[in-house]
């Protein structure tokens, strides 16, 4: 039905009749959509075609090997970015660092725990729907699998420790240092946030036991600074309790180390959790890229003519909510269309290109400023009045007017401008501009290079 929430996937991957039913009881009830695999070779296929949000595996699929179908899952366009939860009865660190090293996001220890099963697919999913809405199923958006070996990694990570004891914390320190990562230490959890502000690490290793502040704490004050809240933060604790576990992931954290922790495990935990943190970048600045190019134009670095109509139509939609105004300025290169015939359009686009910058320059950060077709721009100016707008546009005027254009020789540009203020009567963009265009129009019919 249209209008209705999608609900969360799950592929539930184990050839144990009875422990489907089971997991299938648990997740059912909270409104997963589900589906069964129990063959290693089908759930690869099978989660190219359901594209669940989160896989749950057992560690005993016959068919082949989970750490080989784990390998071949990451490395899929379609199913890289599924999050992977290993179920095992195993406790042992070199499993957990293999399953790590294999692109395992998670591990679940038989038998099942209700509560931490849906705290982990709860938080997974939360995952999935992120990662999804950062590469919108965007073919633009280049293909970027998250297995990276260990080795492409080393070296470029910052780790910060955040640890109450001294001798942990060196221990921390000699261990992440010797497997490539440089490292950032803070006795003093009072100013961690300043620290972690001003050195912006690549993941964060917290302490949950701290003498002056309780670690969940400290961690919704990570989470709720804007600067801070996309670092991957891994609790360390001596509390084994599966509701403190549970309550740090739902608070945020990444992941959750039970004290004394094992070396390997921890190193393969934090390159797993870097790992995703590394592919979330990485969309993020591919979607960042995409969204520039298609507000910005790419001659003059001014927003383009789609994002202008958004943005006037926005303020138009406020300004009759409000009462409050703004004023639409069009300015246009005097004879244009000789300075290209002249000088070619090379010389034409040098003009464009540093009208853009003296208008990037001379507006305020409240300002908006387009390059609204050809020759022609258009600035947004709120928060004014009609004489500091008649100002602006002079000022203007006389810039263009008084600079000199290498690329054009000696001779003088100029522009003319019309500058139109919001009306109540305006239905949205095109009213605004019309009038801005108008009164453009009349400084051309008056002989150019003046404001009207």
């Amino acid at each position: 039905m249209k209008g209705q929430r999608k609900r969360p996937k799950v592929l539930i991957a184990d050839d144990d009749s009875l422990h489907f039913t089971f997991l299938s009881g648990i997740l059912c009830g909270r409104e997963y959509e589900l589906e069964a695999s129990d063959n290693g070779v089908d759930v690869v296929e099978k989660a190219k075609t359901f594209l669940p949000d989160v896989i749950l595996l057992s560690s005993s699929m016959p068919g082949m090997d989970v750490y080989e179908m784990t390998r071949r899952l990451k490395e899929e366009r379609e199913t890289c970015l599924i999050p992977i939860v290993l179920m095992t009865p195993s406790s042992r660190p070199s499993d957990k660092e293999e399953g790590y090293n294999a692109g395992v996001d998670d591990f679940l220890g038989k038998p099942i725990d209700r509560i931490e099963l849906l705290a982990r697919v709860q938080s997974l999913v939360k995952l999935k729907k992120l990662q999804d809405r950062l590469r919108m199923n965007d073919e633009r958006v280049s293909f970027v699998s998250p297995f990276v070996s260990e080795a492409a990694i080393l070296g470029k990570s910052l780790i910060f420790l955040i640890e109450d004891e001294e001798k942990t914390q060196n221990v921390y320190d000699l261990l992440l240092r010797s497997k490539g990562y440089d490292t950032l230490l803070s006795h003093m959890e009072g100013g961690a946030l300043d620290l972690a502000e001003k050195n912006l690490p690549d993941l964060i290793l917290l302490d949950l036991s701290l003498p002056h502040i309780d670690g969940l704490e400290l961690l919704a004050g990570l989470k709720a600074n804007p600067a801070l809240k996309d670092i991957p933060v891994i609790i360390s604790s001596v509390i084994s309790h599966p509701e403190t576990r549970i309550q740090a992931i739902d608070a945020g954290a990444d992941d959750y180390l039970v004290k004394p922790v094992n070396p390997s495990e921890m190193i393969a935990r934090i390159n797993s959790i870097l790992r995703k943190s590394g592919v979330r970048k990485r969309l993020k600045s591919d979607m960042d890229s995409l969204f520039e190019q298609s507000v910005m134009d790419p001659l003059t670095g001014l927003y383009n003519r789609r994002y202008l109509k958004t943005v006037i139509d926005n303020d138009v939609a406020a300004a009759k909510r409000y009462n409050r105004g703004f004023f639409v300025v069009m300015l246009d290169i005097d004879d244009f269309k000789t300075i290209n015939d002249t000088f070619g359009h090379l010389a034409g686009d040098s003009v464009l290109k540093a009208l853009g910058n003296i208008l990037r320059v001379r507006l305020r950060s409240c300002d908006i400023a387009a390059r609204y077709g050809g020759d022609e721009f258009v600035v947004l100016l709120t928060d004014n009045n009609l004489q500091g707008v008649k100002v602006f546009a002079e000022r203007m005027r006389a810039t263009i007017e008084a600079h000199r254009f290498p690329d054009v020789s000696e001779r003088k540009i100029t522009i003319s401008i019309g500058v139109a203020e919001y009306d109540v009567r305006d239905a949205g963009m095109e009213s605004v501009i019309k009038r801005a265009d108008d009164a453009l129009y009349a400084a051309k019919q008056a002989g150019k290079n003046r404001v009207m």
